[in-house]
């Protein structure tokens, strides 16, 4: 919306597509300064449209796109499946040399991303990736979830390698590993020619002794797993991930070995969660943090086309209207189990509780609160695991 604002006076055509709008297009089409909207996949749409454009054709019948026309709206079925093996090879020669420049572990690496996939096989609840997959069935009787041929991977790779001279690559996959043991295999023999750092996702599930070899092969720098939540029972009802804490500790130890960096995210402020379930996710982190470098909390965001969105709708902790954020940002839930105040608490302080022994958790207990004796008690605390800590793992 802000760069809206900055381009609407040169009056340019306006597609916005993505997550949001194709789960929430009414909201999105409403806006000013939006012209159209794209529902689900987007290359062949904005090809369409940008051919139709170039040649003064009528684009109002375009499938996956919706139109605003004078004072109403045209609203076209989603689009069909995208072969995702069609499309062109990445071409970056338009992007300023800085641009490939990112930060990691304290050095500005050349960084790529590269497509290995798209969607996800799991049915996570509060995730909107399931709800694509369920989009995809109802419309197209397609599934959103495909992988790429290995192939067309070893052909980008070579390119980002070879012409823009990356030394690291972002694995652009939900969960890297989430593919035939064949393909696994290929893939692997593929990558390996270049060897070339990279950070990836995968989940407990797919990690065992074989995989972490695999990863090793191919010169793996950081693999991060999603823990989520650490009871077993809330995992399974609310979060829809049929996973035991066991599989957790089991996939992170076969970690302790190698030289990959390991880091697990969490989220804080599930609906129905109460601070005794923050700490049934905080002693699961306790049982692994030997086995990983780092330890992340994340919000609980109700996403538009996620699960928990509806639950949470149901329950009155949220409203239609109020605006979803960030993973990073806040929590807009009102729960009568969690306040606001003590998610952000609770996720500001998740780190420190997990790494510090339980006859300092009172210390970390003041420092949940965002008041100057909390906001001081956090700052020495975070100071302190800094120097004893991430120094000394760096």
């Amino acid at each position: 919306l802000e760069l809206l604002e900055i381009t609407k006076k040169f009056r340019i055509p306006t597609l916005v597509g993505g997550l949001f709008p194709t789960f929430a297009p009414e909201k999105v089409i409403k806006t000013e300064g939006i012209d159209m909207i794209c529902i689900g996949d987007g290359e062949n749409v904005i090809l369409d449209l940008c051919n139709s454009l170039s040649t003064k054709k009528d684009y109002y019948n375009i499938p996956g796109l919706w139109i605003k026309s004078f004072g109403e709206v045209i609203k076209n079925k989603m689009g069909a499946y995208t072969d995702i093996n069609t499309n062109p090879l990445p071409d970056l020669d338009m992007f300023d040399e800085r641009r490939f420049y990112r930060p990691m572990k304290g050095k500005l690496l050349r960084q790529g991303v590269l497509e290995t996939d798209r969607g996800c096989p799991y049915t996570c609840a509060y995730c909107n990736t399931y709800g694509q997959e369920l989009n995809y069935k109802i419309n197209n009787n397609s599934r959103y979830f495909r992988l790429r041929d290995i192939g067309r991977v070893h052909d980008q790779l070579k390119i980002l390698v070879n012409k823009y001279k990356v030394e690291f690559i972002y694995m652009a996959s939900e969960v890297l590993f989430a593919m035939p043991k064949e393909h696994r295999k290929e893939f692997v023999k593929m990558y390996s020619k270049f060897k070339i750092p990279f950070f990836c996702q995968n989940r407990a599930e797919v990690i065992n002794e074989e995989t972490v070899h695999d990863l090793e092969t191919m010169n793996c720098h950081t693999c991060s797993l999603g823990l989520e939540h650490g009871n077993d029972e809330f995992r399974k009802v609310m979060l829809n991930r049929r996973v035991t804490n066991e599989t957790y500790i089991r996939a992170l130890k076969c970690f302790k070995n190698s030289k990959i960096t390991v880091s697990v995210n969490n989220i804080i402020g599930f609906p129905d969660e109460t601070r005794d379930l923050v700490f049934e996710t905080v002693e699961l982190n306790r049982k692994i943090k030997d086995y990983v470098f780092q330890i992340n909390a994340y919000y609980f965001v109700p996403y538009h086309g996620s699960p928990l969105r509806q639950i949470c709708l149901d329950k009155g902790y949220i409203s239609e209207d109020e605006q979803v954020t960030h993973i990073t940002k806040d929590t807009i839930l009102n729960s009568p189990y969690l306040s606001r105040e003590e998610i952000r608490g609770l996720v500001r302080t998740f780190t420190l509780y997990t790494r510090y022994p339980k006859n300092r958790w009172s210390d970390i207990k003041i420092a949940e609160k965002f008041n100057k004796k909390g906001n001081d008690m956090f700052g020495n605390l975070q100071k302190e695991y800094w120097d004893k800590h991430l120094r000394v793992n760096a």
